[in-house]
C-alpha cells in the first residue's frame, strides 16, 4: 500500500485517546490545551524541515534557520494565537562546517526575535543530512481562537497576499501573517481559518473535510504571485494551487462582514485580502471560470505523492 501523509496522519490520530486537558488534538495547525491563565488557551505546534524537502543548502544557512521558525509562527498565527517559547531539534550531517552551524542559529535567532519567540532549549544530533525541527507554545484568549472546522455554507471564502511560485524563494523568506491574523481574530467573527502550507487545493479539501461542506472557487479572483500572470492561465492557477509554503491565511467568514472586512483590512496592512470563493453545502471542491463550474482537479502538495 502506497503511504499516504494525511492517511498516516488520520490513522494516528484514530490511535490516539487525548486526555482531559486536551480542547483540540491532532487535525488542526495546532494542539489546544487548557491553560492555568483564565480566559485563555495554550497551544502546541511542532514543524520540522527537512534538506532537499523544503529547502538546499545552497539557500544559505540564515535564511533556512529563518524558515524553521516562521513555519510555526505561521501554525501559530491560523490559530488566532501569539507564539511563545520553541525548543531545536537538529540534525546535522558530518561535513557541515561550524560556520554553517553558527550562520542557521543566527537565522533562528533573528526570526525569534522578529516574531516574539524565546528559545528555551533542544537537542542536535549527527544526521546524512540536515533536518531542523520545532516545537513552539503559544496563547490565545478563548474568544479569539479560530480552528480549521467552522466553516458554513454561504460563508466567503477569503485569502491574504498572492499566491504560487513559494519554490521561487518565497518559501524561505515569508512573513508570518501573524499581525494580521491577531486583528482578524480580534475583530471579525472568523468561522474557520488555517495557514497554506501544502497549496489552496489541499488546504481547501482540509478546512472543507474539517467543516463538512465543499466549495466554489472562483478562477478570476484567485490573487496571482506577479511572476504567475505572465504564464497561461491554467499553468498560473495551478501552481496557485499547488504550489505550496505560500504560508498565506486562509479563511472564512459570513458574507454580511466579508465587504467591511475587505475594506478594514486592505486599509490597515500593506498586503492585501481577496475575497476567493464561497462555502457550499455539497462535500465537493468546484473552480468556476467564466461562468463554468468544474470539479476542482487540482491536487495540493503531498510528502508520499
Amino acid at each position: 500500500m502506497k503511504l499516504d501523509e494525511f492517511g498516516l496522519i488520520d490513522k494516528f490520530a484514530r490511535m490516539t485517546k487525548p486526555g482531559t486537558n486536551v480542547i483540540v488534538g491532532i487535525g488542526d495547525d495546532a494542539a489546544v490545551l487548557k491553560s492555568k491563565t483564565k480566559g485563555f488557551y495554550d497551544l502546541f505546534t511542532c514543524d520540522a524541515i527537512v534538506e532537499d524537502v523544503h529547502f538546499k543548502l545552497a539557500d544559505g544557512a540564515r535564511k533556512i534557520g529563518y524558515k524553521a521558525i516562521a513555519v510555526n509562527v505561521s501554525d501559530i498565527a491560523a490559530m488566532g494565537g501569539i507564539p511563545s517559547a520553541a525548543v531545536v531539534a537538529a540534525g546535522i550531517s558530518k561535513n557541515i562546517s561550524t560556520k554553517f552551524c553558527e550562520e542557521l542559529y543566527s537565522g533562528i535567532l533573528f526570526a525569534c526575535r522578529k516574531f516574539g519567540v524565546e528559545i528555551v532549549g533542544g537537542d542536535t544530533v549527527r544526521s546524512k543530512g540536515i533536518f531542523i525541527s520545532i516545537a513552539m507554545t503559544g496563547v490565545v484568549e478563548k474568544g479569539n481562537i479560530t480552528f480549521r472546522k467552522g466553516a458554513a455554507p454561504g460563508d466567503t471564502v477569503m485569502v491574504t497576499g498572492r499566491l504560487g511560485h513559494s519554490l521561487k524563494g518565497k518559501h524561505l523568506t515569508f512573513i508570518p501573517r501573524i499581525k494580521e491574523a491577531r486583528w482578524l481574530a480580534c475583530k471579525f467573527p472568523v468561522h474557520s481559518m488555517m495557514d497554506i502550507s501544502d497549496g489552496l487545493a489541499g488546504d481547501l479539501k482540509r478546512m472543507c473535510d474539517a467543516s463538512k461542506c465543499g466549495t466554489v472557487i472562483f478562477a478570476e479572483k484567485v490573487p496571482l504571485e506577479r511572476t504567475l500572470k505572465k504564464l497561461r492561465k491554467n499553468v498560473s492557477l495551478k501552481h496557485a494551487f499547488t504550489d505550496g509554503e505560500d504560508f498565506e491565511l486562509l479563511f472564512t467568514v459570513s458574507p454580511r462582514v466579508a465587504a467591511k472586512l475587505e475594506k478594514d483590512f486592505n486599509r490597515k496592512f500593506k498586503v492585501k485580502v481577496s475575497k476567493v470563493g464561497v462555502i457550499i453545502k455539497e462535500k465537493k471542491l468546484f473552480l468556476e471560470s467564466e461562468g463554468k463550474k468544474t470539479p476542482l482537479k487540482f491536487r495540493g502538495y503531498s510528502h508520499f505523492g
